[in-house]
């Protein structure tokens, strides 16, 4: 799965200058914090959740990709930032920003400068796409992925 795993569920970045990955800039930084605090304000609980809980995490993307329509591309790749910051808690990849002819997007580097995830449009491409999304399963596949690549 090493080889099929990383080109499922990454990119490499173009080696060119333009593509190269970069701290996030304020303004990219400040959506994906946007993008964060809509889905721990979506959830109510009698009690603050800890952000930085991995379980805690993965059970609110699950219990809000329930409540999501599938047109609501916003909101599902807002899911998405969440489940990067999981995988980055987990792997020790870092978020990054990638500027290249299709626009300037987060992603998740790991491994090299062009070993790249992006988290953000993960679960939204499957859910758009009318898959039935298992996130604990999606998260098992992608750390795993991830683990295999940084092996390398």
């Amino acid at each position: 799965m090493a080889s099929e795993g990383f080109e499922r569920f990454f990119r490499r970045s173009r080696s060119d200058e333009a593509a190269r990955p970069a701290p996030l800039s304020g303004g990219l930084a400040a959506e994906v914090d946007a993008r964060r605090d809509w889905v721990w304000s979506s959830v109510s609980a009698d009690t603050p959740l800890n952000r930085n809980d991995d379980r805690t995490a993965l059970s609110v993307i699950v219990a809000l990709l329930g409540e999501v329509r599938a047109d609501e591309t916003w909101k599902l790749q807002s899911l998405g930032i969440v489940f990067g910051d999981v995988l980055a808690r987990v792997t020790g990849a870092e978020w990054v920003q990638v500027d290249d002819e299709r626009g300037t997007d987060a992603a998740l580097r790991f491994g090299g400068p062009d070993d790249l995830a992006f988290p953000m449009t993960m679960l939204s491409k499957r859910v758009e796409a009318g898959e039935e999304v298992n996130v604990l399963d999606l998260f098992r596949s992608v750390a795993t992925a991830i683990g295999e690549a940084q092996a390398r």
